[in-house]
C-alpha cells in the first residue's frame, strides 16, 4: 500500500478537537514515515499537524518535515497570527537548516 501514497500525515495531538498540547514523542514519527515511503521507492511528502506553534517549531523543522500544519495557534487572543507565522516559519526553517547542514 505504500506505492499507492503521495503523502504520509503524522498526527502530534489526539484527532478530532483543535487547541490541544503538542505531543513531542510523535516527532520522531516524521523519520519513520519518511523512510516508510524511502522503503517504496517513491518520493512523496510528510506532513506534521498538531499543536505546532512558535514554541514547537523547532522540534519538527529539526526533524526535516516538508510540510507543517498550523491551526489554533493563529487564533488565540493574545496572539497576532502574521507574527506567529513568521515566528514558525522561522524557528521551523532554522532547525530544518541545522538538522540538514552536514548533508549538503
Amino acid at each position: 500500500w505504500l506505492s499507492e501514497l503521495d503523502v504520509i500525515m503524522v498526527m502530534s495531538v489526539h484527532p478530532g478537537w483543535g487547541g490541544q498540547g503538542f505531543i513531542p514523542e510523535t516527532a520522531p514519527k516524521i523519520a519513520e514515515a519518511r523512510a516508510w515511503l524511502a522503503a517504496a521507492g517513491r518520493g512523496g511528502l510528510v506532513d506534521f499537524d498538531g499543536g505546532v506553534n512558535s514554541k514547537t517549531a523547532h522540534v519538527v523543522g529539526a526533524e526535516v518535515i516538508d510540510v507543517c500544519i498550523v491551526g489554533s495557534a493563529l487564533f488565540l487572543r493574545s496572539c497576532d497570527a502574521s507574527h506567529e507565522v513568521e515566528l514558525v516559519m522561522l524557528r521551523a526553517l532554522v532547525a530544518y537548516g541545522a538538522a540538514t547542514a552536514g548533508s549538503r
